[in-house]
């Protein structure tokens, strides 16, 4: 997918990285990054090795046959790695954790994977960095891919993530192309074939991304209901629907709305098995609603399941749409694909 062609660094650029890397060059396919310190000596063998010269004298004829042919082809000098690294993935490893597994993943340019080091604005991150700083170790920093484009390294840091699971990294967020991963052909097929429907009912749209179609049912029903800061527009709605990528994936009846933690549900469930449950969850300025999920067979769910509401979706920067004015009348869409009437 990245089209890269193979690449080789060899440190040191002296007696022995030289004739090292001309070998390599001329015996392999790979391109050859020869790297020196950027000082005074490594300025000199830059500047000779630039103009095609050994920086030193050498009786060696087939040293010399074999570096005109590869120097400036397919071996370069560099003194600054940035140059090489250009953009890259990099993780950091907790050293007391058994599991060889990272706990961050991140992707940057430059000196960008040392920066969590000097206080990190990610406040997971910095708790195990203190955690590591008491016990007076530091953590283990990998460069996992280099040498990337931006548009590559956005790619990958969204697989890594995707693949370890945000849930086990202490990322904030699943990368900058996160908005469909870890679907299965199924899902994929079903979301790219979804056709588009105009609703006919006062629904209520909840946007989650990330959605994992592998939860427990009622972690679906709970992630849909709650806990939202609506007006009283949301008293309207017949139907609350879970959207993921536009696409229709729960439909649950409103039967009716609440102050926020007021009603059981996973967060609140002290049950030493729940794994959602929030110690001293509070009820807060937001609303939950209540209902039930609807079968698949039911008449509404044959209108809307697995369809696209996408035109529903309003930039706004909210979670939740509506499919109605505040006086309960249906939108309607002109030519233009507007809201006729807001």
């Amino acid at each position: 997918m990245f089209n890269q062609k193979k690449e080789i660094s060899v440190i040191g650029q002296g007696f022995v990285g030289i004739p090292m890397s001309v070998l390599i060059a001329n015996k392999t396919k790979y391109f050859v990054n020869g790297i020196d310190k950027k000082d005074k000596n490594g300025k000199f063998i830059k500047k000779n090795l630039d103009k095609g010269c050994l920086p030193f004298d050498s009786n060696d004829k087939e040293l010399k046959e074999k570096f005109k042919n590869c120097i400036n082809k397919n071996y370069k000098i560099f003194l600054d790695i940035n140059k090489i690294l250009k953009n890259y993935i990099y993780a950091y490893f907790d050293p007391t954790d058994g599991s060889y597994l990272p706990f961050y993943v991140g992707r940057g340019i430059e000196n960008r994977a040392f920066s969590h080091l000097k206080g990190s604005h990610n406040s997971e991150v910095q708790k195990i960095l203190e955690k590591l700083k008491e016990l007076g170790l530091s953590p283990q920093i990998k460069i996992i891919v280099h040498g990337l484009t931006l548009q590559q390294a956005k790619v990958a840091e969204t697989a890594a993530i995707a693949l370890l699971g945000k849930d086990n990294l202490a990322n904030l967020v699943k990368g900058s192309r996160s908005n469909f991963t870890n679907a299965s052909p199924r899902e994929i097929i079903d979301h790219y074939n979804a056709k588009e429907v105009v609703l006919k009912h006062r629904v209520i749209m909840i946007i989650r991304n990330p959605w994992n179609p592998d939860l427990p049912e009622y972690e679906h029903y709970d992630r849909t209901r709650s806990a939202w800061r609506l007006g009283s527009k949301k008293d309207l709605a017949q139907y609350a629907f879970l959207v993921h990528q536009g696409i229709v994936k729960r439909i649950y009846t409103v039967t009716a709305w609440y102050p926020d933690g007021s009603t059981f549900h996973s967060r609140n469930n002290p049950d030493p098995n729940n794994p959602y449950y929030v110690k001293d969850y509070g009820i807060r300025e937001r609303f939950e609603f209540v209902g039930r999920l609807l079968d698949p067979e039911d008449k509404i769910s044959k209108l809307y399941m697995g369809k696209s509401i996408k035109k529903y979706i309003r930039a706004t920067g909210s979670p939740c749409h509506y499919s109605y004015n505040s006086k309960g009348n249906i939108y309607k869409f002109n030519k233009l694909g507007k809201v006729s009437n807001p």
